[in-house]
């Protein structure tokens, strides 16, 4: 056994528990399939809680059956001395079929006394047996005599007290397979007195720790004790051989060398020749990096490996073991305090090139490469456990994953495989363990199944594991495939009456081991044109199922299962294989076939106590490639010569030289492809351009084969088109197709993108002619937008009262509305409006409302305030009303004498608008509500108006690829604020309404009062009725009671009636003649009007009218009357009596007749 042990546990502490629990979950991620060390069936054994039971394990075998040696350096023994011997340690075996049958070892029943060993002389020992640490080592000598080692590192002699010191010297005992230990058995090889302390102070022997590690050689002829503390800790090792009387070598490397160095550590042995075995022992504190010395049996320096990391302990396990199989040993060095994060640890391999030449097999052994793991500090040679003419080692990682890990490495005829093929994890095992693979015995065939078993000591849980091995299977295929080429025009089979290219598939198997069932299964899966095919040609082979239920059908793929006999060769039978008309004649023709042995078979899966299991590193996938036969020449091989090249269009009508963005910003790619080779293959162009061009489709211009283009997916931001040319290209044909984009989705901040096209062909190319096969095109973009911006105040006119109450704090409202619209033709990538506007203790903003014209759309609007409007913005009245004196007293002069509120400095608030994506014909509104206090004018001392006015500008984004065509982006929005005009209040006709109904009820009331006291009976009217009537009747007494007057005589009339609106005396009368008609009789008179134009001739044709006066008290009215050229004069006078007079006119024309009656009011017509 390679033993390499520390004195105390490295590392056994709560910091690297915590760490590697942290990083239990990442190590799992490396977890393999189980190979041949099987952990489903393992055997735990326990020892003495707190003895360190598991920090060296060995396995023997000898008449009394095979054991398990266990040591435990911290267990109490209660027969030695009775007792009284503090943690003296011990040796446990156990038989390794019974977990419970662990005992001691009896090795030296002599306690803390004086004791004479007889060894090539008598040597006298004074023993201090307390904390000694037995069984910190234990070794077997597999190669020779079988004897068993075991070590106390901390024996101490008190016959070499010095000064009171005692010093730790170290002891081992040896003894048969047996373990029968005899008073021979102790080495006490570091007796010499006068060695333990050196004249110059430093000490030689007296910390020599013989026993730190102990190792049987590889040819079994002698032993090895290595001492790290020999010559103040320079280190050294102690050689045996020739049995229990022979006498030790000790070996004292230079301490000029190697002070500090702890050479002895470690220690093993190697082949690293033909013809002898050296010795190799590691340093691990060696240059503060570590070091490992190879030496020969005469103590000469034959090789040094020195760290790369300073504090790795480089050299703190060591084993030898021939990875190659060349006979020749190489070394495999542990470092497991070697970190990138924490004591990840490395095992570095090196491989034995002859005469001392190790080279590194790089990289080195990492395991799961987990903080803390400790990984490298145990390495053991497990012989070749699968049987594959290569040694396996197990390597230790005792405080991985919480409970430690163990990792199998298979050596291969590289050296090692650089993947472990098992990671054994004990909490998989019993989650109890801890620092399990801190120790690891070297491998036995301890249950007679012809494959070495190991033994993994836990000491932190104070168990040690038995795990065995299992037996493996090598399973073997023969996959043979005829005709190697194929043709379409030459069929080799009939399949439907139609002559089809076919292939013959014939496969055997099979399986050989150690420890197998003679009998086993195999599954079979014959796989059919498993390689990609070119532009996704369909599977270009099938084989008909000639039995079971689907007999007939065509297949690809076929799987039976078949038994097989150990150590023979089974060919289960011969397949047909069609080959099926295919565009892609350049892909091979692939025949896989996958083959294992199933699950649940007896004797291999089930029904056994350790179950085989099949070699992991032999092959269970055979392919085979068969070729078309192609017009390319007798070799088959097509050699193309490609060329390509590319125009683009832009525009419906190709008017334009760049591609311009707009609601359907579309291009078109002319694409010409032309070979001059011999004949191309599956040809197809792949475009690469930005994933925010989309492929609309492609039509053939020119040629012979169809094109097809089909996006592809790439793994970057970044969008592929595959435009496949459905014929082969012969040489002289030019291919020419039209390829349509859309660029909806283009970003707004790149002048121009590049679109690369490659024709590729699945026939050959000569290398250096592949330049001429790409080309890439620039596609340079603008954007071109007119934004137009409109203002528009609301209302234009406000107005203010002349004359104010004292405390009115009246405040005016108006709005000045901003309007963006995009024309087009592109969309507005982004903006800013800015407006700015007058703030004064009269005049300021109160809001800001900013919004699409249309509501359904979304567009990006964020508006900013800022100035001195920006910390008053959105106050409530109540706030705003507390501050207008202070605003009055702080206006400036300036404000109170100009006729314009524009922005100006101390006096200004400021609108950012950030506006983003518009669209064509989209538009946003900006509503700037304003706030006017009632009496600006007063305050502000205007004459007659005011202009309050808002001022913005509109900013253009700085873009590479944008252009501007608007053609203002400025624009004011101007509201005048003036005195109030006192016009009338709008007319309400609810009011006209009222008021006439109102006034008919009331005249209808006052009418009826009226007539109810008598005011519309006339009394003389009463009396002239009356005095009518008499005169019809009686007219002489009519003329009696109204005589003519004396020397008046009628005149005759001289001039027509005068007109009856001239009647407006309201007590003139007509008094109708007693004929009861208004003119006299028609046939005496006659009575013509005419118009006024004629009025000299009617008055030649009408006599004047006499004058009649009325005499009443005395009172005359006088009133003329007169038509045309004409005139008259009636007097009426008022008295006691009345005069009437008739007047005879000449002959009217005939009128209708009037009834007498009918009254008449005073008449102020005119006829």
């Amino acid at each position: 056994m390679t033993s390499q042990r520390s004195i105390v546990p490295l590392g056994w502490t709560n910091k690297l528990t915590a760490v590697t629990v942290l990083w239990s979950a990442v190590s799992l991620l490396a977890l393999v399939d189980t190979f041949n060390v099987d952990t489903s069936k393992p055997i735990i054994y326990k020892g003495p809680s707190g003895s360190y039971f598991g920090y060296s394990v060995a396995m023997l075998e000898n008449k009394k059956g095979g054991w398990i040696l266990v040591g435990a350096p911290r267990a109490e023994d209660a027969f030695l001395a009775n007792g009284t011997i503090q943690q003296p340690g011990a040796l446990f075996q156990c038989n390794w079929q019974y977990r419970s049958s662990c005992r001691p070892v009896i090795i030296d029943q002599t306690g803390n006394e004086k004791q004479v060993i007889p060894k090539h002389k008598n040597i006298t020992v004074q023993n201090k047996k307390d904390f000694q640490w037995l069984g910190a080592t234990v070794d077997v000598n597999y190669d020779g005599n079988e004897n068993v080692v075991v070590c106390a590192p901390r024996w101490k002699d008190a016959e070499h007290e010095i000064q009171g010191h005692i010093f730790m010297n170290g002891m081992c005992y040896e003894s048969s397979k047996e373990l029968d230990f005899n008073p021979s058995s102790p080495w006490p090889v570091l007796d010499n007195l006068r060695m333990q302390i050196h004249a110059h102070g430093h000490l030689v022997y007296g910390m020599g720790s013989v026993g730190t590690s102990a190792h049987y050689s590889k040819d079994g002829s002698f032993l090895l004790f290595g001492a790290p503390g020999l010559n103040d800790w320079t280190g050294g090792y102690v050689r045996v051989s020739g049995g229990l009387q022979s006498r030790p070598k000790i070996f004292e490397p230079p301490r000029a060398l190697h002070n500090n160095s702890y050479i002895g550590y470690a220690i093993t042995t190697a082949q690293l020749t033909t013809d002898a075995v050296h010795t190799i022992v590691g340093g691990p504190r060696g240059n503060n990096s570590g070091k490992v010395i190879g030496y020969s049996q005469k103590f000469d320096m034959v090789l040094v490996k020195e760290g790369e990391q300073f504090g790795s302990y480089f050299g703190a396990a060591l084993c030898a073991a021939d990875l190659n199989g060349d006979n020749l040993d190489d070394l495999l060095v542990g470092a497991p305090m070697y970190s990138e994060q924490y004591d990840e640890g490395r095992v570095y391999v090196y491989i034995n090139k002859e005469f001392f030449n190790l080279d590194f097999l790089a990289p080195a052994l990492s395991g799961s490469n987990t903080p803390g793991a400790r990984f490298g500090s145990t390495i053991v040679n497990m012989r070749d456990i699968n049987n594959d003419g290569f040694h396996d080692v197990a390597i230790g990682a005792p405080y991985e994953a919480t409970t430690g890990v163990v990792y199998i490495y298979n050596g291969a005829k590289i050296g090692l495989y650089p993947k472990f093929s098992q990671r054994i994890v004990g909490s998989d095992i019993d989650p109890g363990l801890r620092a399990f693979g801190y120790a690891i015995s070297r491998s036995l065939d301890i249950d007679g199944n012809y494959y070495a078993d190991i033994v993994v000591g836990a000491y932190g849980s104070d168990r040690a594991v038995l795990l065995r091995t299992r037996s493996v299977l090598d399973l073997q295929a023969r996959f043979t495939i005829s005709p190697s080429k194929v043709s379409h025009a030459k069929p080799t089979c009939v399949y439907k009456g139609r002559g089809t290219p076919c292939l013959k598939a014939t496969v055997c198997f099979k399986y050989s081991g150690i420890n197998l069932p003679p009998a086993t299964e195999v599954k079979m899966t014959l796989k059919l044109d498993t390689l990609e095919r070119h532009r996704g040609e369909r599977t270009r082979m099938f084989l008909v199922l000639s039995d079971g239920p689907n007999t007939g059908e065509e297949v690809e793929e076929t799987s039976v299962v078949e038994e097989l006999r150990q150590d023979l060769w089974s060919c289960l039978k011969t397949y047909t294989i069609y080959v099926r008309e295919s565009r892609d004649v350049i892909t091979p023709l692939q025949l896989e076939l996958d083959y294992d042995i199933p699950p649940n078979v007896p004797g291999i899966s089930m029904g056994c106590d350790i179950c085989p299991i099949r070699n992991i590193y032999s092959q269970t996938k055979e392919t085979r490639q068969v070729i078309y036969m192609k017009d390319c020449g007798p070799d088959s091989v097509c050699m193309a010569e490609l060329r390509i090249n590319a125009t683009p269009i832009f525009g419906v009508d190709a008017d334009e030289t760049q591609l311009l963005i707009d609601d359907s910003p579309m291009f078109e790619m002319d694409v010409h492809i032309n070979n001059t080779g011999e004949l191309a293959y599956l040809t197809y162009i792949a475009m690469n351009y930005p994933d925010t061009i989309k492929f609309s489709r492609a039509r053939l211009l020119q040629g012979n084969s169809a094109v097809s283009c089909i996006p592809a997916k790439t793994p970057n931001a970044s969008a592929s088109l595959e435009c496949d040319l459905t014929s082969p290209i012969v040489a002289g044909v030019d291919v020419v197709f039209r390829v349509r984009f859309y660029a909806a989705a283009l970003p707004f901040n790149i002048k121009s993108f590049n679109i690369s096209l490659e024709v590729k062909t699945a026939s050959d190319e000569a290398a250096d002619r592949l330049a001429d096969n790409f080309v890439n095109v620039t596609i340079p973009v603008e954007i071109r937008s007119l934004v137009s911006i409109h203002s528009i105040s609301i209302p234009g006119r406000l107005g203010t009262p002349r004359a104010l109450l004292p405390n009115n704090r009246t405040e005016l409202h108006l709005i000045h509305l901003y309007t963006l619209h995009n024309q087009g033709p592109s969309p507005f990538p982004h903006g800013q409006l800015t407006i700015t506007l007058p703030h004064t203790p009269f005049v300021w903003l109160s809001n800001v409302q900013a919004k699409s014209r249309n509501s359904a759309e979304n567009i990006a609007l964020d508006c900013v305030v800022s100035g001195d409007a920006a910390n008053n913005l959105g106050k409530q009245k109540e706030e705003t009303e507390i501050n207008d004196d202070e605003r009055e007293k702080s206006a400036p002069q300036s404000a109170a004498t100009s006729s314009d509120l524009v922005c100006r400095p101390g006096q200004c608030t400021t609108v950012r608008c950030y506006v983003g994506l518009l669209h064509k014909d989209q538009a946003l509104l900006i509503s700037l509500n304003i706030t006017v206090k009632q009496d600006i004018l007063h305050k502000m001392k205007v004459g007659r108006q005011l202009r309050i006015i808002s001022q913005a500008t509109f900013q253009e984004p700085d873009l590479p690829s944008y252009v501007s065509i608007s053609a203002d982006k400025n624009a004011n929005a101007t509201t005048f604020i003036v005195y109030k005009l006192h016009y009338r209040p709008a007319f309400a006709w609810w009011v006209l309404g009222v008021s006439i109904v109102s006034g008919f009820l009331l005249l209808y009331i006052i009418i009826v009062l009226l007539w109810k006291f008598g005011f519309f009976r006339r009394k003389r009217r009463e009396e002239l009725q009356k005095l009518i009537e008499t005169s019809s009747t009686h007219p002489e007494e009519f003329e009696a009671l109204h005589p003519p007057s004396s020397g008046s005589s009628p005149e005759p009339l001289s001039t027509p009636p005068p007109p009856f609106s001239s009647l407006s005396d309201d007590n003139d009368v007509m008094v109708l003649p007693p004929s009861n008609s208004f003119f006299p009789d028609q046939s005496q008179h006659t009575l013509i009007l005419r118009n006024n134009n004629n009025n000299n001739n009617a008055s030649n044709d009408f006599n004047g009218i006499q004058s009649h006066s009325h005499s009443l008290g005395g009172r005359q009215h006088q009133r003329d009357r007169g038509g045309g050229g004409g005139g008259g004069s009636l007097g009426r006078s008022r008295g006691q009596q009345h005069h009437v007079q008739h007047w005879t006119p000449p002959p009217p024309p005939p009128l209708p007749a009037f009834n007498n009656q009918l009254y008449l009011e005073p008449l102020e017509h005119t006829v």
